[in-house]
């Protein structure tokens, strides 16, 4: 992925302003880590779901990036897969903080 991106995604995931949740981009709670990066792309808008829990990303309904947010960022997918994982299964899976996967996302910000 672009390094310049990736700065700025990795100082949006510390900066305090986004709630983590999980297993979508966004919903009431918060942003998984892949949300955050739409948000700050300002490739698009966000606009509730049906049922209104869930918000979609430019009618993107699904768990991953939108291309337009994969184009921009310059990254290979839109799941974030990293060599022996993903940051959707950090995010999602592994529990892990978005400090932590700021910290992944610093050392591999080449292979994304």
């Amino acid at each position: 992925m672009k390094r310049s991106v990736a700065n700025k995604w990795i100082k949006a995931l510390r900066s305090g302003k986004y709630k983590q949740t999980t297993s979508v981009l966004r919903n009431l709670d918060g942003f998984c880590c892949l949300g955050v990066l739409c948000d700050i792309s300002e490739r698009g808008k966000w606009k509730r779901a049906k049922g209104g829990k869930v918000f979609v990303f430019n009618d993107w309904y699904d768990k991953t990036m939108p291309n337009e947010v994969i184009e921009w960022a310059g990254m290979n997918n839109g799941f974030g897969l990293l060599p022996d994982t993903s940051l959707t299964d950090l995010n999602d899976h592994e529990g892990k903080s978005f400090d932590e996967i700021a910290d992944v996302i610093e050392k591999n910000w080449n292979v994304l």
